[in-house]
């Protein structure tokens, strides 16, 4: 029998080992690496921008020399990205699928393949779109996300209440998963449904709608929820002065809230977004910039907490006497 599927952000469901300095390095290689092509590859696809039917013959041959030009200087920039930048989310979908689990790996390897796979061919045919630009930004969006979850959740091993604590974060991670799990499956069926009916009324189109909805379909944000939530309240304890049992309570609880906050507000995102992705009106690196405005907010969100930590003591005696408007 098949076990239930489940949803696990990176190292979310193994002990997070402390990480030696090679692993560390490798990783941000592997970051520079994706925002330095991202960066260049952007640069190349200009061209293909400006192109536009009414200019005259002569300067569309000039550009589309141009564009062909571009598209291979693009693939050669975009390959080490893919094979190198990306390697830990092929690793992540290999070892998800051997374990028949679902993984934010698995939306995120699928868009990477449906985008690159047509826009090499259509560099060796010399016609057709291309999409290295969306994917060099996706990669290099995506590994930021993670390199923060992966900072958040050391920290959160690091506290030195992490015993009394552990409850709390093991629920707060859990519930974080399990909308994750859900939206994945309902994201991955939803970009399905779509490309098909799109394949049906428009082929041309199918494959630019297919790749946006799959993009989006990659839980960021929502991976990031739990843990920088956490990772501001490991902050508020380990600084400052001690808080008293009732100023505790009142943090975790607006921990608790801010968690949530994180979590459906994305999600909310998302679900608003999916219907322009579906009509086709979402590019593919727009909606790898809508991941990246997602993940910024939920980060921004957490900072509101730890700042929250840093107000004079003597509001937070007022806030103590007033537990319910400290968290409001």
């Amino acid at each position: 029998m098949m076990p239930r599927s489940s949803f696990s952000p990176q190292f979310a469901d193994v002990p997070v080992a402390p990480e030696s300095l090679a692993t560390k390095r490798r990783a941000l290689v592997r970051l520079g690496l994706a925002w330095l092509a991202m960066m260049q590859v952007m640069m190349f696809a200009l061209p293909g921008y400006l192109r536009h039917e009414a200019a005259g013959q002569d300067s569309l041959e000039v550009l589309d020399w141009a564009i062909l030009l571009m598209n291979w200087a693009s693939l050669t920039l975009t390959i080490p990205v893919v094979l190198y930048s990306a390697w830990p989310i092929w690793r992540g979908s290999a070892q998800a699928l051997s374990r028949r689990r679902i993984t934010m790996d698995i939306p995120v390897a699928l868009s990477l393949f449906v985008a690159f796979v047509p826009s090499v061919i259509a560099t060796f045919r010399g016609s057709g779109e291309v999409y290295f630009d969306s994917i060099t930004m996706f990669v290099a969006f995506l590994l930021t996300a993670r390199y923060i979850e992966q900072r958040a959740r050391l920290a959160n091993l690091s506290t030195n209440d992490h015993s009394t604590l552990a409850g709390f974060s093991s629920t707060l991670l859990t519930q974080a998963n399990r909308v994750a799990t859900l939206f994945v499956c309902v994201q991955l069926v939803a970009a399905a449904v779509i490309a098909a009916v799109w394949w049906v009324i428009a082929p041309a189109q199918a494959w630019s709608v297919l790749v946006p909805l799959l993009v989006m379909s990659c839980p960021c944000a929502l991976s990031l929820a739990a843990p920088v939530s956490l990772a501001a309240l490991q902050l508020n304890l380990a600084g400052g002065e001690p808080l008293s049992t009732l100023e505790r309570d009142a943090l975790l609880a607006r921990t608790t809230r801010m968690t949530r906050q994180n979590l459906y507000g994305a999600l909310i995102w998302h679900v608003l977004t999916m219907p322009l992705a579906a009509l086709g009106w979402v590019t593919p690196w727009l909606a790898a910039l809508s991941m990246l405005f997602s993940s910024a907010a939920v980060l921004l969100n957490a900072w509101r907490l730890y700042r929250s930590r840093r107000m004079p003591f003597s509001q937070r005696g007022r806030a103590t006497a007033l537990p319910n408007h400290l968290q409001t």
